[in-house]
């Protein structure tokens, strides 16, 4: 026979009221019954949920525990469990201080050797307590998986140990960037020290700290500084143990920026101040809409002049109409509106311009030879068209990203030639592309490709000029041909 005891994992009812086996989560009580029915351990978990202390409990049958309405469903449990079966249900149990509690019971039979008996385990969990549970933690992931505002949990050492979704789109960092990473690391471009001590002063003293700003730059805006509103809050555990630090992010980057200028004409921003902002303003409002006005006539003056029919549209013979401005935008660096300043400072016309290079000389973008005293030297291209040289600068700083033969272009002469003379060389091409097509209403632009030179290669000349390399560096290299 067993001798009645009590289980060792906690001596303090009370204590384990606060913690119970899962310690800051639920209170879970271990009951041991004989094979005759009766409590042969009770732990100081049963006695925080049930209120009996285990001299009142051990060796009886449960007498005390279930109402007699509810003894024959016990019975019925623990004979499943005898059978060698585990077995889970819902379960009426009476507490000390006689009102009824429903409790989730999970029993099975401890192995033991053939003949020592068939004792059974009973675990047994407050089911309001366990549906709190649950209610809590899909209140904790739903307002972390949807609030658009950013929420981060801090370990007591200050590192992340949870984040939303908005505050991995706010700092630039993956959550797995985050977790097990202290502030200063994951954002060394913000005034983290600070940060990391307000979060230090809410863990030691309780005190929460609301609207703290932090500001800096982070990798979702690395050339921007920005700032943040911060609160932090302390976490503790049922024990009142801290535990950690809780902390909302919003971005307050705009707010603070109104808020300062709001600051700098405090006091000297009078009735007089205000009447001439009303006046730029309106001044403002009223070019805004007389610019909108006039893309408007614009693009439809363009799209009325000149319309020509697509012959690479979609579907078997059929001709979409499409604009000289649709055409120009095909090529890299020109937009709808550059497109629109092109044609309005060329024309429509090309046959004033018999060829591209009597374009580009008009634009002053062509290559300018000075002759003095038999020596020929070179020179700025001149000013030429303001508009349209701007219009082609543009396209051609916008092309010259672009993996194109327009971006090859400039890249193979900003080696040799320098930044500036890459791009008026690349604005020159675009320029002759521009009289091509409108030379001709029928063509379309075709990218070459960014390997266009590498696919036309010389081989002749380039094994010469690679031979020309080396023996100026000192190397005589015989050459002979690769096996087939």
């Amino acid at each position: 026979m067993h001798r009645p005891e009590v289980f060792d994992q906690a001596a303090d009812a009370a204590e384990v009221r606060l913690g119970g086996l899962w310690p800051n989560e639920l209170l879970v009580a271990g009951v041991r019954v004989d094979a005759l029915g009766r409590i042969v351990h009770w732990d100081a978990a049963a006695e925080a949920l049930l209120g009996y202390p285990a001299s009142e409990v051990l060796g009886s049958r449960g007498e005390l525990l279930i109402p007699a309405e509810g003894r024959s469903a016990a019975w019925s449990l623990l004979e499943r469990v005898a059978a060698g079966r585990a077995t889970t249900g819902p379960c009426t149990a009476r507490h000390r201080d006689r009102h009824l509690m429903e409790l989730a019971v999970w029993a099975y039979q401890v192995p033991e050797p053939p003949g020592a008996g068939g004792d059974v385990l009973v675990f047994l969990v407050d089911v309001s307590a366990a549906l709190e549970m649950r209610v809590s933690r899909a209140v904790l992931d739903g307002l972390f998986s949807r609030s658009p505002i950013g929420l981060c949990v801090f370990d007591s050492e200050l590192r992340y140990l949870r984040v939303n979704t908005a505050l991995e789109a706010i700092n630039g960092v993956t959550e797995a960037g985050h977790l097990g990473r202290r502030l200063s690391e994951v954002l060394p471009g913000v005034n983290s020290a600070e940060v990391e001590t307000v979060m230090q002063r809410v863990l030691d003293t309780g005190e929460s700290a609301v609207d703290f700003r932090a500001t800096g730059r982070t990798p979702a805006t690395p050339y921007e500084d920005r700032a943040w509103s911060c609160s932090y809050f302390r976490l503790q555990d049922t024990r009142g143990r801290p535990c950690g630090v809780g902390a909302s992010v919003v971005d307050v980057t705009a707010r603070d920026r109104a808020d300062t200028l709001a600051e700098s004409l405090t006091g000297r921003f009078e009735e007089h101040h205000a009447f001439m902002c009303r006046m730029l303003l309106d001044t403002v409002d009223y070019l805004t809409v007389q610019i909108d006005k006039l893309t408007a006539r614009i693009t439809l003056r363009l799209a009325g002049l000149s319309t020509t029919e697509d012959d690479q549209g979609p579907g078997q013979g059929t001709l979409i109409p499409i604009t000289d401005t649709e055409r120009l935008d095909e090529i890299p660096g020109i937009g709808p509106n550059t497109a629109q300043v092109i044609l309005a400072e060329t024309g429509l016309d090309m046959s004033v311009f018999p060829t591209a290079g009597h374009l580009v000389s008009w634009a002053k973008l062509s290559p300018r030879t000075i002759q003095s005293d038999g020596k020929n030297t070179s020179g700025p291209t001149g000013k030429g068209n303001p508009w349209l040289r701007g219009a082609l600068g543009e396209a051609a700083i916008s092309a010259a990203r672009t993996d194109t033969f327009l971006g090859a272009r400039y890249r193979r002469i900003a080696k040799r030639r320098g930044h500036m003379k890459a791009l008026v060389a690349v604005a020159r091409s675009i320029l002759v592309a521009v009289w091509h097509l409108m030379n001709n209403p029928t063509a379309r632009y075709r990218d070459l490709g960014a390997d266009f030179h590498t696919r036309n290669l010389d081989p002749t000349r380039k094994t010469r000029d690679l031979v020309r390399q080396l023996a100026a560096l000192g190397h005589d290299v015989p050459l002979a041909p690769a096996a087939a």
